[in-house]
């Protein structure tokens, strides 16, 4: 899994969406700075291992975060 310095980033959102059917898990975790209107959203497939992330600027930048995380959750949820 991947960590970022915990001491200028709050973890805001941490989740996890599976899918017994098709064995498939995926961990979605969004990331605001303490002190800049910065966010990071983390996406693991965790059957493959693989991470995508992407930093957001900004006052939108929750949202932002939340709602890419969200899409490439679901690109993995429901690729066949």
């Amino acid at each position: 899994m991947t960590t970022i310095n915990t001491t200028e980033w709050k973890l805001i959102y941490d989740y996890q969406r599976s899918d017994d059917w098709d064995k498939k898990c995926v961990t979605v975790k969004v990331y605001n700075h303490m002190t800049m209107l910065l966010s990071q959203a983390i996406v693991v497939d965790e059957n493959t291992k693989t991470t995508k992330k992407k930093k957001f600027k900004n006052e939108d930048c929750e949202s932002a975060a939340l709602r890419w995380a969200n899409n490439i959750c679901n690109e993995i949820m429901f690729k066949k």
